[in-house]
């Protein structure tokens, strides 16, 4: 009689290293100081208004929002280079210090490209209205 495996799901087992990972960033996160939560927090914050102040500043000259939110992103660089070293400088971990710019970075443009993307298609109709003029009513 052959015995049988019983093998562990892939995605059980994907799961259960999650555990342990998300256990322990939270165990990471419980070090650091209130300082550096706050200086985390600000450059974040930072990052997301230099983008959508670039973006704004840029509108005109980009029709595609990937290239615009690109270009964005290429002006406020100094400021997520300022996050990170800011977070190197509390001397923080530099796997949570690269991870926390990469989310920064990443929930920024998240943010961004809705947005743009919905003041496109509003300057779109906007444009497409103010060419075809008012309807007439005969």
């Amino acid at each position: 009689m052959k015995s049988k495996k019983f093998h562990l799901p892939a995605l059980l087992m994907a799961g259960m290293l999650g555990d342990n990972v998300l256990a322990a960033q939270e165990a990471g996160t419980n070090d650091i100081s209130d300082q550096a939560r706050e200086m985390m927090m600000s450059g974040a914050q930072k990052y997301d208004q230099c983008l959508q102040e670039q973006a704004q500043a840029m509108f005109n000259e980009y029709e595609d929002v990937r290239q615009l939110a690109d270009q964005a992103m290429v002006k406020c660089r100094p400021t997520l280079a300022e996050l990170e070293q800011n977070l190197k400088d509390q001397k923080l971990d530099p796997g949570l210090t690269a991870g926390y710019v990469r989310h920064a970075r990443d929930s920024a443009v998240r943010h961004l490209l809705p947005r743009l993307m919905a003041a496109k298609a509003q300057a779109g109709n906007a444009a497409g209205a103010a060419a075809t003029g008012p309807k007439s009513r005969n």
